[in-house]
């Protein structure tokens, strides 16, 4: 699509889009690597165990930091709250999955059922 066929609002949207981006501050320094060893694949497995913990109920086994921070709805809540208790069935059919082995970080988009009913979910996990 060309701009002389771009809806006016399209047009200012990429116009905003592209002096926002030009006037960015400098990124930030680069993040501190992961564990050696935890590749795209290791991160992807600990984001499957997170999904299978908030099935089952429980937290037991899942390789938590001391001072783990989880949030729901940007509230800190206790581990062992929230969608570990609401989570019916786990992502099926639609999960989005970003893997991000230089910042150890791994995060997903997905459709799930808690207290039976469908709920997207995003999730992110720094490893």
């Amino acid at each position: 699509m060309t701009s002389r066929s771009m809806p006016p609002w399209m047009a200012a949207a990429a116009a905003v889009l592209i002096a926002g981006s030009a006037s960015a501050a400098p990124a930030a320094a680069p993040a501190k690597a992961p564990a050696p060893g935890c590749n795209r694949a290791c991160l992807v497995r600990i984001l499957d165990r997170w999904f299978d913990a908030l099935v089952a109920h429980s937290a037991k086994g899942l390789p938590l930091a001391k001072d783990v921070r989880f949030t729901e709805q940007a509230a800190r809540i206790p581990i062992g709250d929230g969608l570990f208790v609401s989570t019916t069935e786990g992502p099926t059919t639609f999960k989005i999955v970003a893997a991000d082995p230089v910042s150890g970080q791994v995060g997903a988009i997905a459709m799930m059922k808690q207290w039976g009913k469908p709920v997207e979910v995003t999730v992110r996990l720094k490893v």
